[in-house]
């Protein structure tokens, strides 16, 4: 029985969030896309334009517990429908290549072999922010994002509307995940990596790690219990160090 109650626990949790943030996503897309903008809006603009880029980062994040199957593990079909879905507004990409690839990356993290590292060892942000993007876009995607650009054009009372808050926090989402979630964790520094999963979690509070990536800043967490939603990583942050967590009923 408590290992039901734990399964089902999870599941309505991913569900719960899952479902605040895609609402919170498609409310403010579509309520931003009629509103007449001018230079009194400058107050607010930039706020919407973070909300919207928060929003972007929530839905790739949701997709990630998917790939893992914590999101809604009663039912692999619900929790990949919604993982596929969630990439697929955030970006256009094919779920089933991101869910071969981040596999890959937790099996070879932080080699040459992880097609989430740079290039090289000598990497720099830019050049392994490029080389991370090229490994991920194709032109399916472009055919995607074109479709739903010209869809958001023919409902938006101006085009810049698509450009302030869809373009924008699409790329500026990307460069959040990229660096709180790739770069910062698993670039290589003068103080060498603590176990074989060559990642780092950020020292920081709930607070900040919340609102800069879901808690993904939590990387070395995140590695070696992969199974533990993103909602649960302040947790495990909380655990005793070297503690060997478990792999719960529900995986």
């Amino acid at each position: 029985m408590n290992k039901l109650h734990t399964q089902i626990e999870v599941g309505l949790n991913g569900l719960k969030w899952a479902g605040i943030i895609l609402a919170g996503w498609l409310v403010s897309l579509f309520g931003l896309m009629f509103v007449e903008l001018t230079l009194l809006d400058l107050i607010w603009i930039p706020f919407a334009v973070w909300l919207r880029s928060f929003l972007n980062v929530g839905l790739f994040i949701t997709a990630h517990d998917a790939m893992h199957g914590t999101l809604y593990p009663q039912s692999l079909r619900v929790n990949h429908g919604i993982g596929a879905m969630n990439v697929g507004l955030y970006a256009g990409f094919s779920y089933k290549h991101l869910l071969l690839e981040h596999h890959k990356h937790h099996r070879l993290s932080g080699t040459l072999e992880d097609p989430d590292f740079a290039d090289d060892y000598n990497h720099g942000f830019v050049r392994w922010f490029v080389s991370f993007m090229m490994r991920y876009c194709s032109l399916a995607q472009m055919f995607w994002l074109t479709v739903i650009y010209l869809g958001l054009l023919a409902i938006a009372v101006d085009p810049m509307n698509v450009w302030v808050f869809w373009a924008l926090p699409s790329i500026l989402s990307a460069l959040q995940l990229f660096y709180f979630g790739t770069y910062r964790p698993h670039r290589i520094e003068e103080i060498a990596f603590e176990d074989e999963h060559r990642t780092r979690s950020m020292d920081a509070g709930f607070l900040y790690s919340f609102l800069t990536c879901y808690h993904f800043g939590y990387h070395l967490e995140h590695h070696r219990y992969p199974w533990v939603p993103w909602w649960a990583l302040p947790t495990v942050r909380r655990a005793e160090a070297g503690a060997d967590l478990g792999r719960p009923s529900y995986v």
